[in-house]
């Protein structure tokens, strides 16, 4: 299991105890009872204190910071793993040219030529260079919090286009998942509250816990297929660019060869 897959599952099952913890408190209306202080007589009642139907609504709200949450740290992760596999290939013969076009531009994008001693211009091919460049920069962004993919801005329409742009499928099953339409509800939602826009209250008032709760299936199962294909993609290497290979076939009479056929391989 990947750090990825480890760190949603996590994640995950934190956000399923957070959400039953709810929705038992606001459907079966609970209230707090408070133990006995050490020594107190057995005779005397323990405190009880209901829970507000305001302070539901605050708790409903917290639900969408843990949604968002999950939703940016299982994406920002994915790519982080695709980073590092990129960065074992580098150890070898892979450079920037042995990339799909559109990660070879980004890593062009993102060369810069002054953080190379002259021993690395001089000791390794120039798209080598250019790849490790763009990795070591992504990196040194990533310590410094400054996450180099997202900003508090990770939905559905994002995720796809980073998928188009390293070459990982963004499909899911629409069934359960919604094709991840619920994403930028939580982005909107966590945005409002994380600046002040909306009391926690107010906006916890506006969603039903059924709501709540079938967003937060819908963004679980999204995320889990996300996964699911960053895993295919590394695993069939699907950042390198097919290579057109000539099949050639003598031609007897003569004694030459022509090219019948060119195939693609990765």
């Amino acid at each position: 299991m990947t750090i990825s897959r480890d760190t949603f599952k996590e994640r995950a099952e934190e956000i399923e105890l957070y959400f039953e913890f709810l929705k038992n408190i606001i459907e079966k209306k609970a209230s707090l009872i408070f133990p006995l202080p050490r020594g107190a007589a057995a005779e005397i009642e323990r405190e009880e204190a209901s829970i507000s139907l305001d302070l539901t609504h605050t708790l409903k709200a917290n639900g969408f910071l843990l949604l968002y949450n999950l939703v940016e740290a299982t994406a920002t992760n994915a790519l982080d793993e695709i980073h590092e596999e990129l960065e074992r290939e580098s150890d070898g013969d892979i450079g920037s040219d042995h990339l799909i076009e559109p990660l070879m531009s980004r890593s062009v994008r993102r060369f810069k030529v002054d953080a190379l001693s002259a021993a690395d211009l001089c000791a390794h091919p120039a798209s080598r260079l250019i790849l490790r460049s763009w990795l070591n920069q992504d990196r040194k962004d990533i310590k410094d919090n400054r996450n180099p993919w997202f900003s508090g801005n990770v939905d559905a329409l994002k995720i796809r286009q980073i998928a188009g742009e390293y070459g990982f499928s963004s499909d899911t099953d629409k069934a359960k998942t919604k094709n991840g339409g619920r994403l930028v509800n939580v982005k909107k939602t966590r945005n409002e509250l994380a600046h002040g826009h909306t009391a926690f209250r107010d906006c916890g008032r506006n969603v039903e816990i059924e709501t709540l709760c079938q967003i937060k299936d819908e963004v679980i199962h999204y995320l889990s297929e996300i996964l699911d294909n960053v895993e295919s993609y590394i695993r069939d290497r699907g950042y390198l660019a097919k290579k057109e290979v000539a099949i050639v076939t003598p031609i007897i009479a003569g004694g030459d060869s022509e090219v019948t056929e060119i195939a693609s391989t990765a």
